[in-house]
């Protein structure tokens, strides 16, 4: 019997030797894995930014595909950003990014002694989509107060991007731009913020607190579900919450969220209203009686850009039978999308600095400046070309577009910014297969639009391939003729001997009715085959019969 007890026991002792390296290898294998989750994380997160800078656009491209220039955003909240450090062509306009990604120049995380720095949250229209990098409203509203500020350095700094809705923007400010310091927020409203960022996954597979999976499963479902998603989705940033914290999920409360966050830090929220639509106008005066609720200020910009002067200004600057509100719209739209222009840019950013002066949230001006009335007077004179002899376009000048502008940007109208023999330029894009350029042109209606008269044209071009160029314009057959205009009229401009020089080169366009017939509204397009186009300069002048 005492053998038979003394051969269980040592059973027993064997067996919980055996259980314990056993287990011991388990902790093993598991606090191994908590640790390799606990680095990968820590680099994830701290390599955030290194790890959004892997795209491979090349300078100068011009880029059309929106998910080309967005990078998942690694916070999930954010969603996605643009790429850092573009220099690019996007929907016909210079986009350069900073290291960070925004449409600024590359700045301090702390403000210089004497800085006045004003941040900006939005989306595409607060971004600049379409217009060059210096035309956009943050930009100008840099210029406009350090025009009237001599006391202070000004510094704008953009954090729009486009597709961001009001939720976004809210996890934008608290999360990236307070900690810029800012000294003023401003925050951009638009129609379509009541609605969910188009931009986005609807149901990611994954919801973890951890950006290494969370990323990881990104990756994963993008690579393997590609074709059942969105094309233009990224991630959807709401699903990821942290229990007991604020998270907004409407336009109301993230409007809160930006009052409070506003209010935490002791720096004043401007929250401008875009209401360039009859639809917009109802749901932003409820928007601003909430935002000033909340101690806002507000800049609603319908009852601003609207009045006898701006009627006068988009009869002048567009002479057709139109509604009221559709003339307004493309007063202030870009010729070839939906977004504002730079004029509505100028405007809004007199107007924001107007406001900021006037309810001193940037201390007294210094200088006096134009009032937003006199800026409308005075772009009521420089839509008027009807008495100009002379309207031009001239790459890289501070006058670029006098009366005259290179529209396009998109399809068979692709261009973009080069530099050849000592001179700035603009060049044709071909289209994927295609062997010919086009570059669309629009002159303005008050200098010439609808009737037949004969038009002289002068090209500085640049002489590096062997075929013609030409040009195709809208002209009727004869002065008095009934016939319809043709919209692509051809004539030979010059010949091209690969010389790798500039040259000008001058043709008349007879019976020119330019009526905005062509591709992107255009009166005219300069064509070439094979080698692609590019121009420094053209100018067109009235010719006497």
């Amino acid at each position: 019997m005492l053998w038979l007890v003394v051969g269980q026991s040592e059973v027993s002792q064997r067996q919980r030797r055996g259980k314990r390296p056993l287990l011991f290898k388990a902790l093993q294998v598991l606090l191994g894995l908590m640790v390799g989750l606990s680095l990968s994380e820590c680099i994830v997160r701290t390599s955030a930014r290194w790890l959004a800078t892997r795209h491979d656009i090349e300078t100068g491209a011009f880029i059309e595909d929106w998910r080309r220039v967005h990078v998942p955003a690694l916070n999930p909240r954010i969603g996605y950003q643009m790429a850092p450090n573009l220099d690019i062509q996007f929907y016909g306009a210079e986009l350069q990014t900073n290291s960070r990604g925004l449409r600024a120049p590359e700045v301090a995380r702390s403000p210089a002694d004497g800085t006045l720095r004003i941040v900006g949250l939005g989306d595409s229209v607060m971004l600049g989509w379409g217009v060059a990098q210096d035309e956009h409203c943050l930009a100008r509203l840099e210029a406009e107060l350090s025009g009237r500020l001599s006391d202070v350095k000004v510094e704008t700094i953009n954090f729009a991007t486009a597709g961001y809705d009001t939720v976004q923007e809210y996890y934008v400010l608290r999360d990236e731009a307070l900690a810029y310091d800012p000294d003023v927020i401003i925050v951009g409203f638009v129609g379509n913020d009541f609605e969910r960022d188009n931009f986005i996954i609807k149901e990611p597979w994954l919801k973890t607190p951890l950006w290494s999976l969370n990323y990881a499963s990104f990756v994963l479902q993008r690579r393997l579900a590609a074709d059942s998603l969105d094309p233009k989705a990224i991630v959807d940033w709401r699903v990821y919450q942290d229990p007991g914290s604020f998270h907004p999920t409407t336009v109301w409360t993230a409007l809160d969220g930006i009052a409070s966050l506003g209010r935490s830090a002791a720096v004043p929220v401007v929250v401008v209203l875009d209401s360039r639509y009859q639809m917009d106008i109802a749901s932003h005066a409820e928007v601003a009686a909430h935002c000033r609720k909340q101690g806002m200020h507000v800049l609603d910009l319908h009852a601003l850009l609207r009045g006898a002067a701006l009627d006068e200004l988009a009869q002048r600057a567009l002479p057709r039978d139109e509604p009221a509100w559709d003339a307004h719209a493309r007063l202030f739209q870009l010729t070839h999308d939906g977004h504002p222009n730079e004029l509505w840019h100028e405007l809004t950013a007199t107007l924001v600095a107007d406001l900021l002066v006037r309810e001193g949230l940037v201390g007294s001006a210094s200088q006096s400046a134009p009032t937003a009335g006199e800026r409308v007077a005075r772009a009521l004179e420089a839509a008027d070309w009807s008495r100009t002899e002379e309207v031009s376009y001239v790459v890289g000048s501070p006058d670029e577009r006098h009366g005259l502008w290179l529209v396009g940007g998109r399809g068979d109208g692709l261009h973009r910014r080069v530099g050849l023999g000592g001179r700035r330029g603009r060049q044709t894009v071909f289209m994927d297969g295609e062997q010919t350029g086009y570059l669309y042109f629009q002159v303005h209606d008050t200098f010439h639009f609808g009737r037949p008269g004969t038009l002289r044209v002068t090209i500085d071009y640049f002489d590096d391939g062997a075929e013609d160029v030409f040009l195709d314009y809208a002209g009727s057959a004869a002065p008095a003729s009934d016939e319809p205009a043709e919209p692509y009229r051809r004539v030979a401009v010059g010949g091209r001997g690969g010389r790798s020089v500039w040259k000008s080169a001058t043709v008349d366009l007879p019976h020119a009715v330019l009526a905005n017939a062509q591709n992107h509204r255009a009166d005219f397009r300069l064509v070439a085959e094979g080698t692609p186009l590019t121009i420094a300069a053209v100018r067109i002048a009235r010719r006497s019969p």
